[in-house]
C-alpha cells in the first residue's frame, strides 16, 4: 500500500515550488485507478490549504507569478484546458 500523504505532500512540493515556474515542475501524474479518488480528494484538501500571498512573507506558500504575460500564458492553458474537458477546483 502507497503512502498517500507522502505522496501528496511529495506531489505539492515538485508541481507548486515556485509557483510550478521551474522547468522541472511536474506536469503529469499517473495513479493507479483504484486510489485515484481517494488520491484526488487528499490533493484538494492539501490544495486547499495552500496560502498565497507576498514573497516576503515566510507563511506564503504561493506568490505572484513573475509579469502579466505570464499570467496571461496561465489564464490561456486554463481557459484551453476548459475547452478540452478538464475541470477546475
Amino acid at each position: 500500500d502507497a503512502d498517500l500523504d507522502s505522496a501528496v505532500e511529495g506531489l505539492v512540493d515538485g508541481i507548486w515550488f515556485n509557483q510550478g515556474q521551474v522547468c522541472c515542475a511536474g506536469s503529469r501524474l499517473l495513479v493507479q485507478e483504484g486510489i485515484t479518488e481517494a488520491f484526488i480528494a487528499k490533493v484538494k484538501t492539501r490544495m486547499s490549504r495552500l496560502r498565497v500571498g507576498s514573497p516576503l512573507d515566510k507563511n506564503t506558500d504561493i506568490g505572484p507569478l513573475v509579469d502579466l504575460t505570464q499570467l496571461d500564458r496561465v489564464k490561456g492553458l486554463v481557459a484551453e484546458g476548459a475547452r478540452q474537458g478538464a475541470v477546475c477546483w
